[in-house]
Parts: C-alpha cells; structure tokens; sequence
C-alpha cells in the first residue's frame, strides 16, 4: 500500500482545487467550517444544544427530522469538491471525505448519541451504474463508523439542482423504501443518523425521514457534509 501511495504521490500528485498546493485536493484554510447543529427547516443555527430541541418547536410539523448536523458551508470552493467526486471521477476524494468525518464525529458529535448508526441516502442503480459507485456509502465504507442500508431508492427521480422547492418534493414522494433485509431489525433502533453530501432545500433527507419514523423510528437526525445557508 505503501509503494502504491509513493508512486502515485510521484505520477499522480494531488493539488488543491484552489491554491494550487501539492498535497490535498483541498488545504482545510480554503473550507468554511461550521461544525454546528442546525434546525432543518429554517437553518438556525445551535453551536451548544440538548438533542431533544434542536429542530425549533415552530419548525416541528414541517420535517420528519429532529435536527442536522453539517461540517462545512456549501460555498463555491466546496462546491468544486462535490462536483469533483461525484462527476469527474476523483475517487480518491472520499478519503479527505472520510478523514473530515471521522474527526469532527469524535470531537463534536460522537458523544452526544448512544447505541446510533448511520443511514446513507442510497442512490438508484442506474445512477450508481452511471457513476461507477455509491459516492454517499463510499465514504461510510472509509469512516471507522457503523452504517447500514436501511434505506432504498424505489424511484428513479429526475436532478434535483434546478428543480425549485414544490418540484423537488413532488419528485421525492415514494422515492424511498425500506431494505427488506431490515425490516425486523429496525424494530430495535431508536436513533437513526442519515448521512448525505449536502443539504440544499433538505427535501431529499426529509423525505427519508418519513419513511425511517413511519417504520417506527423514534429519533431521525441527518449529517451532512456541507449546508447551503
């Protein structure tokens, strides 16, 4: 592993999206970090907060969700990063992906849960064909954290980025399942933690909120890499 890693440090450097740095695709300067919980309706922000009250009492009857959590600011710079990884082939992103989640979980996020594990947006095989990989579960598969694939694309839906809000949550009805190899155990799981790349409008990790509490999840919680503010 090692002589694959000088060899493509010598052949294939990596340089930063932004300064041009040999080394990352992108210096942790550049990033706008937030590291904060967030109510997923109307984006307050909660730097200190009790679990059970991080969606605002205001925003409860607008989500399935009871509150998110994201690392970065969705700017122009982490932007290049996404688009990176998901359209231009640079697997290897999800290794700076994977580093940036396992130290923010231990330092700021780990603690707060007992007995939780991790819900991937899944993508439709189609889509997962087209790319060549799963980007969302690719980065839990390099994180030292426990997830699995409770949930299920059953729809195939159309791009969500120039979609507004009503064509975004039209798009999204019935477009998730649950896994059937899942179906006893969820009884058993209190606190679910959904994890996608980012949250725009949150339609889509609002949408799987549903389906995880309508098959008697107590506690739905979502991460995400980076959150448009």
């Amino acid at each position: 592993m090692n002589l694959i890693k000088i060899f493509l440090d010598i052949f294939a450097p990596k340089y930063c999206f932004s300064c041009f740095k040999k080394g990352k695709y992108f210096c942790f300067e550049h990033l706008n970090v937030l590291n904060s919980f967030f109510c997923p309706v109307c984006n307050l922000r909660f730097p200190a907060v009790e679990i059970k009250k991080i969606t605002c009492k205001n925003c409860r009857k607008k989500t399935y969700l009871d509150g998110i959590f994201s690392i970065f600011l969705l700017d122009e710079n982490f932007e290049k990063l996404i688009y990176a990884y998901k359209y231009k082939y640079y697997y290897d992103l999800v290794n700076e992906f994977s580093e940036y989640l396992n130290n923010v979980l231990d330092e700021n996020f780990k603690y707060l849960f007992k007995n939780f594990i991790f819900v991937p947006i899944p993508s439709y095989r189609t889509k997962i064909n087209e790319r060549g990989f799963d980007h969302i579960k690719l980065i839990l598969e390099n994180s030292k954290f426990k997830y699995k694939e409770i949930l299920k694309k059953i729809k195939n839906t159309k791009p969500q980025a120039k979609s507004n809000l009503k064509e975004r949550k039209e798009n999204l009805i019935g477009a998730f399942g649950i896994n059937e190899k899942f179906k006893d155990e969820i009884k058993n799981l209190k606190t679910v933690v959904i994890f996608d790349d980012i949250k725009t409008t949150g339609s889509t990790l609002n949408e799987a909120a549903k389906v995880l509490k309508n098959n008697g999840i107590k506690n739905v919680f979502a991460l995400t890499l980076a959150i448009k503010l």
